[in-house]
């Protein structure tokens, strides 16, 4: 029903693809698993081209953690948190 894997400690899911054989309740639940990541794409595309996330100028994986964390309190600034 779902593909997880694990990428440094995150559980990334994906919903593989309907089939026939799925019941009303798998459908739904893929359904709602497709839009909820299709609603976090446009915000991941404003973190990239406003705030900057495309590149990182700081060094190691310390510094991209506070990359990520500054665009996200700009983000969240902007919006009113």
């Amino acid at each position: 029903m779902l593909v997880q894997s694990v990428v440094l400690g995150a559980n990334i899911i994906l919903p593989k693809k309907a089939l026939k054989r799925d019941n009303r309740y798998q459908r739904d639940k893929k359904r709602k698993l497709c839009k909820r990541r299709a609603a976090i794409e446009p915000i991941i595309g404003h973190l990239k081209s406003d705030f900057r996330l495309s590149r990182n100028l700081l060094k190691g994986q310390v510094g991209d953690e506070i990359n990520v964390l500054m665009a996200a309190c700009a983000w969240n600034l902007k919006n009113g948190w």
